[in-house]
């Protein structure tokens, strides 16, 4: 299968598939204008975004940028700051590289704002083949589309990770990071097979797709939000709550999952970090 490797310091990642990728989630260009609601001005985060996707662009050299969703952050209409920055960062862009990209959530309308020569694919996700092995891109607010149940590797944003730590002097901090996990097969059968039993109202005819339809163990990877104000949701605190269906399905792993610090710290497993974080609201912003 081909490699990937998260960038240090960065939430990005890259992927040597039949070609290089560079894959990023959780944009959220347009955040700042929540902010001013909450009585917090930052300056417009887009150029910074920018810069820094083309800083990456010209120093690992894909082919392909691939974003897994939540490009724009106003829900449900555009806001004045998305409709003047977002066709400006995307026709930068589109000059250097190649850009795909799996809406999310905040991603109504979005297509509005892009140029046309983006793949704009489905919000379940797609494939990319390496092959006879698959690799799955999704951003994680649906189910993942059938096909995707038998990658061998899945990626995801949505829920936008993070630790909470302390300091030596009881400080805590909330620092982004990679999770790495598996789902729970049965729970994701349980799901496959409610749901269809529930259309066709047969059991039997549901449980003979399921076993035509295989369902694989893919090693799973969540992705840190890139835009540089969103620190996250800390996965290590008991009282975070988790968005998509594969979390609120209880499907995803938690206590074989592990958490990687962007600068490459390996912190280890959830399990281990089960320190209560109570996060500033301003800092936790969600899928």
């Amino acid at each position: 299968m081909g490699s990937y490797m998260p960038i240090e310091g960065e939430a990005a990642l890259l992927i040597e598939n039949n070609e290089r990728s560079l894959i990023v989630a959780d944009l959220h260009i347009g955040i700042e204008s929540r902010f001013v609601k909450k009585g917090l001005h930052f300056p417009s985060q887009t150029h910074l975004i920018k810069n820094r996707i083309e800083k990456l662009i010209r120093e690992y050299t894909p082919s392909t940028l691939v974003i897994l969703g939540d490009v724009k952050h106003n829900i449900p209409n555009i806001s004045f700051q998305e409709w003047k920055e977002i066709p400006r960062f995307f026709k930068n862009l589109t000059e250097l590289i190649k850009i795909e990209i799996v809406p999310g959530n905040h991603d109504g309308n979005l297509k509005r704002l892009i140029p046309k020569n983006i793949n704009y694919h489905s919000s379940k996700g797609y494939i990319l083949k390496n092959g006879n092995k698959k690799i799955g891109l999704l951003h994680g607010h649906t189910w993942p589309a059938r096909d995707l149940l038998d990658v061998n590797l899945l990626f995801m944003g949505h829920n936008h990770p993070a630790i909470g730590l302390k300091d030596a002097l009881g400080i805590r901090h909330v620092d982004k990071v990679w999770i790495r996990t598996k789902w729970k097969k049965k729970r994701v059968q349980m799901y496959i097979l409610k749901n269809e039993t529930s259309m066709n109202g047969n059991i039997t005819d549901s449980e003979q797709n399921i076993n035509k339809k295989k369902i694989g163990n893919p090693e799973i990877i969540i992705f840190p939000a890139f835009h540089p104000l969103i620190k996250g949701t800390a996965f290590n605190d008991p009282q975070s709550k988790f968005l998509g269906p594969l979390f609120t399905t209880e499907s995803i792993e938690f206590d074989e999952a592990t958490a990687y610090l962007t600068d490459g710290t390996h912190l280890g497993p959830l399990k281990n970090l089960s320190i209560h974080v109570q996060e500033d609201p301003s800092t936790c912003l969600g899928g």
